[in-house]
């Protein structure tokens, strides 16, 4: 069922309600023309219909990064035609859970299906201590999924000079045939 298809993505049970049909017009006027395009991205990207394999979603807390993410979950979980189910990431614990497995001898198997599956959401990259250790883990990670051109969306609130260069030069290459970075609006959504 989609709703199983859902639990088991590990979107975070509010997000559920974060349809596409659910979404509002933003609050804001001057922002509304920024919102409409990154909204029109996000159901490109649902549908199956985007160019490229990754959609960066960039902007500031409360800009409706996570709710755009979300969108294209459940709307994959409603139709499986659309492209592949995957599995949602909130980086800070996908961190936590890659460090504790590493302790409990899981870490490999944990890392090559993340790094295998055929969709991935990496929400609030950026978010929590920016270690090596977590860095170099990124980097595995995306530089990966890059190589295999793997689906994927990112939603942060950094800019690219904000990011570790490494880690800036596999989310920030909105100029290649593999990445499209939305802007979304200034002025919170929520």
């Amino acid at each position: 069922t989609p709703e199983g298809r859902l639990r088991a993505s590990g979107l975070p049970g509010p997000a559920h309600a974060g349809t596409f049909a659910s979404l509002m017009p933003h609050r804001h006027p001057e922002a509304a023309p920024a919102w409409d395009s990154a909204v029109g991205h996000a159901r490109r990207y649902a549908g199956g219909n985007a160019d490229e394999p990754w959609l960066v979603l960039l902007g500031p807390p409360g800009a409706g990064k996570t709710r755009l993410a979300a969108g294209v979950m459940i709307h994959r979980a409603y139709y499986p035609t659309a492209g592949p189910m995957g599995r949602w990431w909130v980086v800070p614990r996908l961190m936590n859970a890659l460090r504790s497995r590493y302790e409990a001898g899981s870490y490999q198997y944990t890392l090559d299906a993340l790094l295998a599956a055929p969709f991935v959401v990496l929400d609030d990259l950026g978010a929590g201590r920016q270690t090596d250790w977590v860095q170099e883990q990124l980097y595995m990670i995306l530089d990966t999924r890059h190589m295999e051109r793997l689906p994927t969306i990112v939603t942060t609130n950094l800019t690219g000079p904000e990011m570790a260069p490494r880690i800036a030069d596999r989310v920030m290459a909105s100029r290649s045939s593999y990445c499209l970075v939305v802007q979304l609006p200034t002025g919170s959504y929520r």
